[in-house]
């Protein structure tokens, strides 16, 4: 998602918005493999991290939260614009108004995701086994 939102984004900014779109169309789904090996297992550690957590503990819980943040924010925005984008049926000034959008909306995705890590690794140094002294 920081390359999307870092690099390729700016990119897309600095194209005409047909070109955009002909970019758009066959070279977004490159993007997706990615999405689709990180997730689950994003997910099912976080599950097992709540599992093997003190029941009183809800730090997994927030990072689970966060990560479902993310994935709320691109079922009920991302998804639907990206169909909207490949159907090539926007205006130029749509496209344009489209992709700001789908910017904006990427950085909450981008925040929520980092939080979880951030949250994730301090959880794990938290409960890390003390090495023995030299």
């Amino acid at each position: 998602m920081l390359t999307i939102g870092l690099g390729l984004g700016r990119y897309w900014l600095s194209l005409p918005p047909a070109e955009f779109v002909a970019w758009f169309t066959p070279n977004f789904w490159f993007l997706l493999p990615t999405i689709a090996a990180t997730l689950p297992v994003a997910l099912v550690g976080t599950v097992w991290s709540i599992r093997l957590a003190d029941p009183g503990d809800g730090t997994w819980r927030k990072v689970l939260l966060l990560l479902v943040v993310t994935l709320v924010v691109t079922a009920a925005y991302h998804l639907p614009a990206n169909i909207r984008i490949w159907s090539g049926e926007l205006s130029d000034g749509r496209v344009a108004n489209e992709l700001t959008w789908w910017l904006c909306a990427h950085v909450v995705r981008v925040v929520a995701a980092i939080a979880a890590a951030w949250i994730g690794l301090g959880a794990m140094g938290a409960q890390a086994p003390a090495r023995p002294a030299s």
